[in-house]
């Protein structure tokens, strides 16, 4: 079973799909490589931005390939370096529901819509 490491401020922590779709790896994985499009990344990286253990980054990154989101774009090293498919209409749909998530928790912001934590205020619990 995977497990997320508990480890502050790393990048998927603040990320939109990660508040709104929980915190699985795979969402985290999949997070990091949506916000890094114009370079690929080692498996450390990934990890580190994502906030996941070794075990979680490869129980997942074999299964994201296969899906066609992600590539592995060349060896540097010994290590692996892998991006999101920005051929793969799945993964540029991604993309474009990361920026519309995005513009509707900044509208719901702009509304007094959110709590504390940045989270949707239902209306009933408003008042």
């Amino acid at each position: 079973m995977s497990q997320v490491v508990a480890e502050e401020d790393t990048y998927a922590d603040g990320t939109t799909l990660v508040n709104l779709l929980g915190t699985p790896a795979r969402v985290r994985i999949l997070a990091v490589l949506t916000s890094e499009t114009d370079r690929d990344l080692n498996p450390t990286q990934i990890m580190e931005q994502a906030g996941i253990g070794s075990t979680a980054f490869y129980d997942h990154i074999d299964d994201l390939r296969a899906w066609g989101l992600v590539e592995k774009t060349r060896m540097a090293g010994n290590s692996p370096m892998f991006r999101l498919n920005t051929d793969s209409e799945a993964a540029q749909y991604l993309g474009k529901l990361e920026w519309a998530l995005i513009e509707h928790t900044v509208e719901k912001e702009e509304a007094g819509e959110l709590n504390e934590n940045n989270q949707p205020i239902l209306p009933e619990d408003a008042g």
